[in-house]
C-alpha cells in the first residue's frame, strides 16, 4: 500500500463525506501520525449503534469508489484510508468507461430533462416577471444534478494523486485521463441543456407548454443525434471524425453549425462524413 496524498485525501475525503451523509454534522476526518492516510469517525457516537455502523459502511462504500483501501476499525467507530487499492482501482475505471459508454452518451434523455424541466418552472412561475436566464440557470443545475458526476469531480478538485508503484500509476493515469473525457461529455451535456433550455421558456411563453416541448425537441433531434454517434465514436473508435476528410476534428460548435444549417444548393462537389 501507498501513500495517497494523506494532506490532500483529508480534504476529499471531507467532501465525499458531506456528500454521502449531507445531514450528519458529526463526521470528522484527520491524518493519520504517520501522514499515510486519514482517520474517519463519527464525533458523538459513544456506541456502534446500527445508524452508525450503516453510516460508516456508506462512506467506506464512498471511498473505495475512489479507488482507495478502505478498512473498518475493530469496534466500528471509524474507518482507516490507508492507501490505494488494485481492485478499487480497476473497478473505478470501469466505472467510469461505463458512464461514457452509457448515460452521457445519451442526449436525448438530457434533452428529454431539459426541456420538461425549463417548461415546468415556466408553468409555475407563468406572471412573465421572471427573468428567463434565471430559469435556464435554474433548469442546468438540475440537469447536472441529474448527472452526478460534475458534482463527483467537484469532489476531487486539489487531489494530487500518485503512488510508487508502476500497476497504481498506470490505473491511476487511465484513471485521470477517463475523468478528463467524463468532465469534457459533462460540460456538452450541460451545453445541450442550455440551448434547449432557453427556446423551451421563449416558447412556453406562448401557453402551449406540450407543444413548445415538442417543437424544442423536434427541431433539436438531428444535431442530439449527432452528438450520440460522436460520443460513441469517441468511446470506441477513437477521437470524433472531422465533417470534412483529412481537415481539423469537428468542435462542439462545428458540429452544431453544420447539422443546424439546411442545405438548400446543389450537392457539393467533394464527399465526406455527413453529420445528419
Amino acid at each position: 500500500m501507498r501513500s495517497a496524498n494523506a494532506g490532500s485525501l483529508a480534504l476529499v475525503a471531507s467532501r465525499v463525506c458531506r456528500r454521502a451523509l449531507p445531514d450528519a454534522c458529526a463526521v470528522r476526518v484527520s491524518e493519520l501520525a504517520a501522514g499515510e492516510g486519514v482517520h474517519i469517525w463519527l464525533d458523538g457516537a459513544p456506541a456502534p449503534a446500527a445508524s452508525g455502523w450503516a453510516a460508516l459502511h456508506r462512506l467506506q462504500r464512498q471511498l473505495q469508489l475512489l479507488g482507495l483501501h478502505v478498512e473498518l476499525e475493530r469496534d466500528a467507530r471509524g474507518l482507516l484510508v490507508l492507501g490505494w487499492s488494485v481492485p478499487s482501482l480497476m473497478h473505478r475505471a470501469r466505472q467510469l468507461r461505463s458512464a461514457l459508454d452509457h448515460r452521457l452518451s445519451d442526449f436525448q434523455t438530457t434533452a428529454h430533462v431539459a426541456v420538461a424541466h425549463a417548461a415546468e418552472l415556466c408553468a409555475r412561475l407563468n406572471d412573465g416577471g421572471d427573468d428567463d436566464a434565471l430559469l435556464v440557470a435554474q433548469t442546468c443545475a438540475f440537469v447536472c444534478e441529474q448527472l452526478r458526476w460534475p458534482g463527483l469531480l467537484a469532489d476531487l478538485d486539489g487531489w494530487m494523486r500518485h503512488s510508487d508503484l508502476p500497476e497504481h500509476q498506470v490505473l491511476l493515469a487511465q484513471i485521470i485521463g477517463l475523468e478528463a473525457k467524463i468532465a469534457h461529455r459533462c460540460a456538452e451535456h450541460l451545453v445541450y441543456a442550455r440551448l434547449l433550455a432557453t427556446s423551451a421558456c421563449r416558447l412556453a411563453r406562448s401557453g402551449d407548454l406540450h407543444r413548445a416541448q415538442q417543437r424544442v425537441l423536434t427541431a433539436a433531434a438531428p444535431w442530439l443525434r449527432a452528438g450520440e454517434l460522436l460520443a460513441q465514436r469517441a468511446v470506441h473508435g477513437g477521437d470524433p471524425l472531422p465533417l470534412v476528410a483529412g481537415g481539423p476534428v469537428a468542435s462542439l460548435t462545428d458540429r452544431l453549425i453544420a447539422v443546424s444549417v439546411p442545405n438548400h444548393g446543389r450537392a457539393p462537389s467533394w464527399t465526406g462524413p455527413r453529420w445528419s
